[in-house]
């Protein structure tokens, strides 16, 4: 993950840039964010050796989820 803060300009008040890679590139823009930190999240998935559903745990960053979430 890389991210940038863009201070000082008045006509786009700290911008936030973050970069982050997964499966593929995913670009993050937003002036509404008060943190950037990776947060434990879990979820079902289907364990094919026990062939039962088992909680795995996994990172996400913060912005990352706060979009998702309001989007819905």
């Amino acid at each position: 993950m890389k991210a940038a803060i863009l201070e000082g300009d008045n006509k786009c008040p700290e911008l936030v840039a973050i970069n982050i890679y997964d499966n593929k590139p995913v670009h993050f823009l937003t002036m509404s964010c008060d943190s950037i930190a990776w947060i434990e999240k879990k979820r079902n998935a289907w364990n094919p050796i026990a062939r039962k559903m088992d909680e795995v745990k996994y990172l996400r960053v913060n912005i990352n989820n706060d979009c998702c979430a309001t989007s819905r």
